[in-house]
């Protein structure tokens, strides 16, 4: 969630009952910015707390990490779930001790917003996720081609982690990864309440219903990278 009308009209959404979790993105709204501003929000769904900068893909254009770390330690205690960007896990550390302690499990995130990098990059990033405790790592990649989309469900043939991925493309094979990836494994798969926030999202309701619909699948056998690392032992 990161638009207003979305916020105003959440205690009143019927489908956001379809949701499992709803994602706060507190970096769009300026009144969970700021240090005097509320400390919860309304919703009966358990909330996935995110605080992204803008190079990570966040709404406020300047956003320092020590204002990140006062809205996420406010909210925090409302939180089911906290998204932290892998690239943001050494800067915001107090808040990765914050979240242990409060028992709030970690999301650590991967965004990039012009390509799919290789798999060994990905698989590097699951491993660097999984050392800072990570409970799911979740990557979004744009995805223009059906390698990238293989690339991608190549992390769900061979993990080299027991950690949960989400998987999800952007762009124009965007919708159509986020069902393939979601049948093959994927979990906290994404979809949007009134408006999407992502190239290639789908509506929350429709997400679920395709998904009841369809039958869960193995992951595709893709031979291996040759510049994958080895699986760890």
């Amino acid at each position: 969630m990161a638009d207003l009308d979305t916020w105003r009209r959440l205690p009143r959404l019927r489908n956001a009952a379809a949701a499992d979790y709803i994602e706060i993105r507190a970096d769009a709204f300026p009144l969970l910015l700021d240090p005097s501003g509320p400390t919860s929000v309304q919703t009966s769904v358990p909330l996935l707390l995110t605080v992204r900068r803008a190079d990570e893909g966040g709404y406020a254009a300047s956003l320092s990490d020590g204002e990140r770390a006062s809205c996420y330690a406010r909210l925090l205690p409302q939180a089911s779930l906290v998204d932290l960007e892998i690239r943001s896990l050494s800067s915001l550390r107090g808040t990765l001790r914050l979240a242990r302690s409060a028992g709030v499990p970690l999301v650590a995130s991967f965004h990039d917003f012009s390509r799919t990098p290789s798999r060994r990059r990905l698989q590097t990033l699951i491993l660097r996720a999984e050392q800072a405790g990570a409970a799911v790592v979740k990557i979004a990649t744009y995805t223009r081609s059906v390698a990238d989309v293989a690339t991608l469900a190549g992390l769900l043939e061979r993990p080299v982690s027991q950690v949960p991925l989400s998987l999800m493309g952007m762009g124009p094979l965007g919708a159509a990864s986020r069902i393939l990836l979601a049948q093959l494994g994927s979990v906290l798969n994404y979809g949007y309440l009134l408006r999407p926030n992502a190239p290639g999202q789908w509506s929350i309701a429709l997400f679920r219903q395709i998904l009841n619909a369809l039958p869960p699948l193995s992951p595709p056998e893709i031979p291996a990278s040759p510049e994958a690392p080895a699986a760890k032992t």
